[in-house]
């Protein structure tokens, strides 16, 4: 019979209900429960995270204005299914975009998040499954977080705490689990300035050599490339500070050697003599 309370069948509607109550989307009622938290009782001794079973915020870093993909991963023992957390940044420095599963969930995980505090910098997870995950480190979450150039720089903590959803692991039994969390850092750095290198290419005699192909590359292997005019007279412009480019020549009749220039300003004497 229908007191108010349910209908005593365990349908859709309940498993929804309960994902809200884990993730703090919901308020406890008086109607039909306890109208406050009721202690978890303690996993089991012989399931504990002896194996060093923990969930930890891998650290990353980055120039301001980035948006950073940051990564949750679990070192599992190979008996958990279910775990929720909340993740916790700076609002002041982060923006949050959007979350995902991660590549190491069990199949059949429903992610649900609770995104009524990201504004505060808080996020609620909850990823429940009735399979296992394979023992080993798992990736089980990404959170992408925004940042502006008008961000300060600096060190910021990304960390795991109970509010607005609660920490827990369990066993596709529903076995409570004892993990360690561990928090993680995104370091901000200052975007660099864009600068100029410029310079010229010449004869050994000191005449300009027209037509020379000037080539700059950057540690990530982008490369520009600047053609002389009569004054063999060669300028990049926006070249980020504070990096080492490798810079080379090539032109008829003449050899050049491969340089590398460390740039922390606007530079005007690089310049290339040619070899016959």
């Amino acid at each position: 019979q229908n007191n108010g309370c349910g209908n005593a069948q365990i349908d859709a509607g309940d498993v929804t209900v309960i994902r809200g109550y884990n993730l703090g989307l919901f308020t406890l009622k008086a109607a039909c429960g306890p109208t406050a938290a009721v202690p978890a009782s303690p996993p089991d001794a012989t399931t504990s995270s002896e194996a060093g079973r923990t969930i930890r915020v891998l650290s990353a870093g980055g120039g301001q204005g980035q948006t950073f993909v940051v990564a949750i991963q679990l070192d599992s023992s190979g008996d958990e299914a279910s775990t929720s957390f909340s993740v916790n940044w700076n609002p002041a420095v982060f923006t949050y975009l959007t979350a995902g599963t991660g590549a190491g969930v069990p199949a059949g995980t429903n992610l649900g998040l609770n995104t009524s505090q990201t504004g505060q910098g808080r996020l609620g997870v909850l990823l429940d499954s009735t399979n296992r995950y394979a023992a080993g480190t798992r990736q089980v979450l990404t959170i992408a977080l925004s940042t502006t150039l008008s961000s300060p720089a600096g060190t910021y903590p990304i960390t795991f705490t109970s509010n607005p959803t609660p920490q827990s692991v369990s066993s596709d039994q529903g076995q409570l689990l004892a993990t360690n969390y561990e928090g993680g850092n995104i370091v901000l750095i200052p975007t660099a300035a864009d600068v100029t290198v410029s310079g010229r290419v010449t004869t050994p005699g000191g005449q300009g050599i027209r037509g020379a192909r000037v080539t700059i590359s950057d540690p990530d292997g982008n490369r520009r490339s600047f053609v002389t005019g009569s004054f063999g007279v060669f300028t990049f412009e926006d070249v980020a500070a504070g990096r080492s480019y490798v810079m080379s020549v090539t032109a008829k009749r003449y050899r050049f050697s491969t340089r590398v220039v460390n740039v922390t300003d606007s530079m005007s004497d690089v310049n290339f003599v040619g070899l016959e």
